[in-house]
């Protein structure tokens, strides 16, 4: 899906009735059982912007109240089949129902139907209860521990994560209300580089890469509690760097948005390119200011690194001034560091 930054942070997805026919891919109902139906009214304004695609997983259990622990949406098994008999109907829901799908729905901010690789069902036990968890973007659930792995672990994926919602027993079919709000479970950075007022118009600055040291990204997370496993990155080079891009006073941005483990401080090594001439900048840290969410990187907050190059006084070495400031998602922290 396209990775921009806009305003923002919660995607909303609300239940109720679609047409099943809206999506071509998607599988045929069972003539005897009573489906679980979704839409979605998504008003996302992160990496996942309006009009993106997104798949999520979607998770149910079935059974009666209390609401599911998170121990037992980690042990759940997943059924990613539908066994039917005759009639279309389960000879025995506990061991022939689905349990997990990918939903796949177009961000929005007005409601759109939800396409289910794989549909779900509700047991048809009047004191049974339908109970469902998403998580965004879809992954592999293995068997017994909840952890849901994602397909890549690039610094891409928004991962976001709605719990639990009790969509009711069979008889609150196509009327219950109930929604989904997804959160976002990382800490963002964006990268922008301006050249200083002053500058003379010949003093071309390109970037030629940006790495993050020490930084987590995110390759799974678990059902029932959210938590993230990150794998650990010594050097991580931002994606997406054009580095025939001019900067100008007004700055411009730098890569993809990243989306990483919250962290206290941060570093960076850089490399910047003046009037064709490289020079890199190493192990450069980048203290923030404010509490907003935390300190540094926080959960749910986005990070705007800028990169000041400034022009020459009486040296021969241009200056570089950086400065981070937390930004929607939700408005945060702000930062500043110096390189000379």
């Amino acid at each position: 899906m396209t990775k921009k930054y806009v305003l923002a942070a919660i995607c909303l997805v609300t239940m109720a009735g679609c047409n099943n026919n809206e999506f071509e891919n998607e599988t045929p109902l069972a003539s005897g059982e009573t489906p679980i139906e979704l839409k979605t009214g998504v008003d996302t304004r992160a990496a996942i912007s309006n009009g993106d695609v997104v798949t999520a997983t979607i998770a149910l259990i079935a059974k009666e109240t209390p609401e599911p622990t998170a121990a037992e949406w980690n042990a759940l098994v997943p059924i990613t089949t539908n066994t039917l008999g005759d009639g279309g109907t389960f000879a025995n829901y506990a061991t022939d129902a689905a349990n997990v799908s990918s939903g796949t729905f177009t961000a929005s901010a007005t409601a759109q139907s939800v396409g289910f690789s794989v549909p779900l069902y509700y047991n048809k036990a009047s004191n049974i209860r339908a109970y469902m968890v998403g998580v965004a973007p879809a992954g592999t659930l293995s068997s017994g521990n909840g952890k849901v792995t994602f397909p890549s672990v690039d610094g891409l994926q928004d991962v976001l994560y709605a719990s639990t919602i009790d969509k009711g027993t069979i008889e609150a079919a196509g009327t219950n209300e109930k929604f989904f709000t997804f959160n976002h479970q990382t800490g963002q950075v964006r990268f922008k580089i301006l050249k200083e007022e002053g500058m003379s118009a010949d003093s071309v600055v390109t970037v030629q890469s940006v790495t993050l040291l020490n930084v987590g990204l995110p390759e799974s997370i678990t059902l029932g509690d959210s938590v993230i496993t990150y794998q650990d990155k010594g050097e991580f080079a931002l994606p997406g760097i054009n580095s025939s891009a001019a900067a100008t006073e007004a700055g411009i941005d730098v890569g993809s948005p990243v989306m990483i483990r919250p962290m206290a401080s941060m570093n960076i090594n850089i490399t910047i390119s003046i009037k064709g001439v490289s020079k890199t900048y190493s192990n450069i840290p980048v203290a923030f200011e404010g509490t907003e969410g935390g300190t540094g990187i926080t959960k749910g907050y986005s990070s705007l690194v800028t990169v000041t190059v400034k022009r020459k006084i009486n040296t021969t070495e241009s200056q570089i001034d950086v400065k981070a400031v937390v930004a929607p998602w939700k408005t945060g922290n702000t930062g500043n560091v110096d390189l000379d």
